[in-house]
């Protein structure tokens, strides 16, 4: 069974992240918080999830200025993500609850 949080801690400790494993954990940090904004039109749990994405990216050399063009992309795709597979989303949300 694939398990892509196994796969982002081996690439963590073993300091060789690809950039597409650090774009899917971005996204997957940042789901909840856009999820919230899409639903409510505004988000409140948001920024300890973009801080600790944030202290991830500077744990990996990244500047002040990639860093937050690394939370943009993300937080863009995966809101593009959430419209476009909307009904899943909703059915989704309508089993959990």
């Amino acid at each position: 069974m694939y398990q892509p949080n196994c796969c982002f801690h081996f690439q963590i400790n073993t300091g060789k992240l690809s950039a597409k494993m650090l774009n899917k954990f971005s996204c997957i940090a940042l789901a909840g918080v856009a999820t919230e904004h899409l639903l409510y039109g505004y988000a409140e749990g948001g920024l300890d999830d973009v801080n600790k994405l944030d202290g991830l990216f500077k744990s990996l050399g990244f500047t002040q200025n990639k860093a937050d063009s690394q939370v943009r992309w993300a937080v863009l795709n995966i809101v593009l993500i959430l419209r476009r597979h909307e009904k899943a989303r909703s059915k989704l949300a309508e089993f959990v609850f």
